[in-house]
């Protein structure tokens, strides 16, 4: 059996074309380590990037299923939308606040977790002993 907003969601998804609404991050639909190795990351960190559908108006205050309700937010996203003082948040300001954290290299930001060239430069690595001399 399907999930009501399943469509909605690949829907969102594909006209968002691949990236969270809130954060604006790529996002992944089946395969976290290709991914995961495609940006430079761990695996742990590729499950924040999981596409999921978020409600605009939430179900709770009586939003639907319908597409025009529906888009598509990476996992990160979507929990910290529903903690601590976010909750109170419209919409559109919780994206807003999200997508300033990014820029400013916070949250779950790729630019700084990724050794891919095109969200920043590679990490400089340490050996066990300690920075390189």
């Amino acid at each position: 059996m399907t999930h009501p907003c399943q469509h909605a969601r690949e829907a969102a998804f594909n006209r968002q074309q691949g990236l969270c609404f809130c954060c604006q991050q790529p996002m992944w639909r089946s395969d976290p380590e290709v991914f995961a190795r495609q940006l430079g990351i761990t695996k742990r960190q590729a499950r924040l990037f999981q596409r999921t559908a978020e409600h605009i108006v939430r179900q709770r205050d009586h939003g639907g299923h319908s597409p025009s309700n529906i888009v598509a937010t990476c996992l990160a996203c979507n929990h910290a939308r529903e903690i601590g003082k976010k909750r109170s948040l419209t919409f559109e300001k919780y994206c807003a606040e999200m997508r300033n954290a990014i820029a400013r290299g916070k949250y779950h930001s790729l630019k700084r977790w990724s050794r891919c060239s095109e969200y920043g430069p590679p990490r400089r690595q340490q050996n066990r002993l300690g920075p390189d001399r």
